[in-house]
């Protein structure tokens, strides 16, 4: 008898452990999904022209950058300098508005990799101060043609390669899936464009 209560409490002390595990799931599911609508409707109101808020948040995000990223990086960096090394730095996403920052360092003693930057403007803020690398879209040396990789090829070594200083690579390397021939077009084009 005692043994057939036992497993009756615990079967009970199991279901009702589902019921609330079934309870939490349902409450963090909504939650999500309430946090993804209220994502969505955020950024269909930054689409409308909320351009105040989101300038104040790039701001923000600029401020945090030179307070907390920039500083301890410039210091490793300058560590590997004074030994005489030369660091190449790989700069993920968007970097244009961090470009005056980042040129705080000494002349033509480090590589700036560029995923996503502007190199014009690359170009333009660090062309004296450091040597530009990138930002061939991977999704174009997986997806593209020849053609098309070589047209992309032909504007960066245009505005980047002014004068020396450039080094064409991928966005953030060569990806796996990457056409061979829009690889070779790649190569190709820096004997067809660059002086």
């Amino acid at each position: 008898d005692k043994r057939q209560k036992a497993k009756q409490t615990d079967r009970q002390t199991d279901r009702q452990t589902e019921r609330q595990t079934d309870k939490q799931q349902t409450r963090q599911t909504t939650d999500r999904q309430t946090q993804a609508r209220a994502s969505t409707a955020t950024a269909g109101t930054a689409k409308r022209g909320n351009n105040k808020q989101n300038e104040q948040q790039q701001q923000k995000h600029q401020e945090q950058f030179e307070l907390f990223f920039w500083p301890p990086l410039r210091k490793v960096l300058m560590g590997f300098i004074e030994a005489d090394l030369i660091p190449c730095v790989l700069w993920e996403g968007d970097c244009t508005t961090r470009l005056e920052t980042i040129a705080d360092i000494p002349v033509g003693k480090a590589v700036y990799w560029f995923e996503q930057t502007d190199m014009g403007l690359a170009k333009s803020v660090l062309g004296g101060i450091t040597c530009l690398r990138g930002n061939v879209s991977s999704s174009v040396l997986i997806t593209g043609t020849p053609d098309d990789v070589d047209e992309e090829c032909k504007k960066l070594i245009k505005v980047a390669g002014k004068g020396g200083g450039f080094i064409l690579d991928g966005a953030i390397g060569l990806p796996d899936e990457a056409k061979v021939e829009n690889v070779i077009a790649m190569a190709e084009s820096v004997r067809k464009y660059a002086n």
